[in-house]
């Protein structure tokens, strides 16, 4: 009988331990069209992938900026920064397959997804997609935008270099990009940029229902 008893305690031991790890709540998730699916389960301090979205839209933002502005207090073409954030190559991203193509290979904004990403990563204080894409003479129907994103934006304007380098700020929840910028240079005859140094842009991390984002703090010259 006692050795009965030693055969079993193992396996009694084992279930009272597995009975014992917590298993998640029912609905306890909440992934975001897909893109951010898995998110939810980390710190924000520790989520790397905020990182890989810190460098896209840090990317989006400096080719999005209007060059009649001051570089310290940048104002964006919000039209460009949409089509920009359209990003399909990293499905790590917290965008990535926001804006699907259709079998013509145009792609599809819904305004509601467009709002969206605007608010998350500007807040309350902003334009609404549909006028955007209105006064950039896009046709809106039925909260939808469809139309080809394969074209120029031109040569005069700011642009990073190629590396960028995103960090969580220590004791704080934000996260810095840096980055080298290139900034055009005023009456050339042919199209030129040059360097004005490494600049960062810093954002805020912030979570609302389980879903983690960044939010555009400010931009500013590394010293």
């Amino acid at each position: 009988m006692k050795n009965i008893v030693k055969l079993f305690l193992p396996f009694v031991f084992l279930v009272f331990m597995t009975a014992c790890v917590r298993q998640p709540e029912p609905g306890s998730s909440q992934p975001v069209d897909g893109s951010s699916a898995g998110r939810q389960s980390q710190q924000p301090e520790t989520d790397q992938s905020l990182l890989i979205d810190s460098n896209t839209i840090s990317r989006a933002l400096v080719w999005s900026m209007r060059t009649d502005c001051d570089i310290t207090s940048p104002q964006f073409d919000t039209f460009q920064l949409i089509v920009r954030l359209a990003v399909r190559q990293q499905p790590e991203y917290c965008y990535y397959g926001l804006f699907p193509t259709n079998e013509k290979r145009e792609t599809v904004f819904r305004m509601d997804k467009c709002d969206r990403m605007l608010y998350e990563i500007f807040g309350e204080d902003v334009r609404t997609a549909e006028s955007v894409f209105k006064d950039a003479g896009v046709d809106v129907s039925d909260g939808t935008a469809t139309f080809s994103t394969d074209f120029g934006w031109g040569v005069q304007r700011y642009c990073p270099g190629d590396f960028m380098s995103s960090r969580f700020l220590t004791d704080q929840n934000q996260v810095e990009c840096e980055f080298e910028l290139f900034v055009p240079v005023k009456d050339a005859q042919d199209p030129q940029s040059v360097s004005d140094g490494y600049y960062k842009i810093v954002y805020d991390i912030i979570t609302e229902n389980g879903h983690s984002f960044l939010r555009f703090n400010r931009m500013e010259k590394k010293r």
